[in-house]
């Protein structure tokens, strides 16, 4: 996996001086394939920030779940929204009685963790 990282990352670095590529380099292709993901199961859309135009598409249009990096907007949001200091409460309930620290009875967790 690690050279599938340094392949990508060698390949957004030069996109700047690259003349416009419209599917995945081939060392990406060669990384993906060192690392047994089939090509059929990547997108990539690489666009440059100041003007239009895809620099590299492969396979723009079939739809996939977001990547890991999906994770950062979620964490941004909730953060600003809920702040850095907000817990969710889960409540501990038991019927029943403690005799040398097992619980005789039932043992209930009720979660606060929904954001909605």
């Amino acid at each position: 996996m690690r050279a599938l990282s340094i392949a990508l990352a060698a390949f957004f670095a030069t996109l700047a001086c690259a003349a416009p590529a419209r599917d995945l380099p081939a060392t990406v292709r060669q990384a993906l394939a060192r690392a047994n993901v089939p090509l059929d199961a990547v997108s990539a859309i690489v666009e440059p920030v100041e003007r239009g135009g895809a620099l590299v598409a492969h396979l723009p249009a079939e739809p996939r779940n977001p990547a890991s990096v999906m994770k950062l907007v979620t964490t941004y949001a909730a953060l600003e929204l809920l702040g850095p200091a907000f817990t969710f409460h889960t409540d501990a309930l038991a019927a029943g009685g403690l005799a040398g620290g097992v619980l005789d009875g039932n043992l209930w967790l009720r979660g606060g963790g929904d954001p909605n």
